[in-house]
């Protein structure tokens, strides 16, 4: 709506990252996928809008976000993996119920990426001096992950459910890798954290290197 456009253009005039444009287009492939991709695509923009010039993504950006804040953001996401992969790896088997083994293959693909992020934030961890096992999910990661769990846990039609469905696995999962390979590529685009200063400067720029990639989308 236009109460909503006229907040995002308040905030990008606000955001330091603005300042270098190319900062607005939601410009993955998939848009032009198929209709229902660029239809979802199109009508999520403003929340993608809204979490690019987040105080937290632009403090990556420019360098300068608290370091308590990027520590307990590895506390948090790794939780968040965890239930991701566990997603996954559901999905994998409702695949291999319904006898598709290349549906199976592709998401036990996407769980090794998972774990493959998790060994990432391990590292990340020892760097940041973060010590995963004294950290706790807050009220928001815990939400986020009991909605994931709920589900691929879904009760079955003999118990009164619809069972668990691939479908709803992927639309509860896919938000979150679109909006992170959109978050990382578009900073990318804009040049944070790609000059050889940039990289010796800014500690975060690891964070934009790895969410710019294709295979990561």
């Amino acid at each position: 709506g236009t109460a909503a456009t006229d907040d995002i253009q308040r905030q990008s005039a606000e955001c330091p990252a603005a300042q270098r444009g190319g900062l607005v287009s939601w410009t993955h492939a998939s848009m032009a996928a198929s209709p229902i991709s660029k239809l979802l695509l199109r009508e999520t923009l403003p929340t993608a809008l809204r979490c690019l010039y987040h105080p937290f993504v632009y403090g990556i950006a420019a360098g300068n976000l608290p370091l308590s804040s990027f520590q307990n953001y590895v506390g948090q996401d790794a939780f968040f993996l965890n239930a991701f992969a566990d997603a996954y790896k559901s999905a994998s088997k409702l695949a291999t119920q319904a006898g598709d083994a290349g549906g199976a293959a592709e998401f036990q693909t996407l769980a090794q990426g998972v774990a493959d992020e998790l060994k990432l934030h391990r590292a990340y961890a020892v760097k940041w001096k973060v010590d995963l096992t004294a950290i706790q999910p807050n009220d928001v990661t815990k939400a986020y992950c009991t909605f994931v769990a709920d589900i691929t846990s879904a009760p079955s039609p003999g118990e009164g459910g619809g069972g668990a469905k691939i479908s709803h696995v992927c639309a509860a999962l896919a938000p979150c890798m679109r909006l992170y390979a959109y978050l990382g590529q578009t900073l990318a685009k804009a040049g944070y954290g790609q000059s050889a200063e940039e990289k010796r400067d800014n500690p975060y720029a690891e964070w934009v290197d790895t969410y710019k990639t294709e295979d990561f989308e």
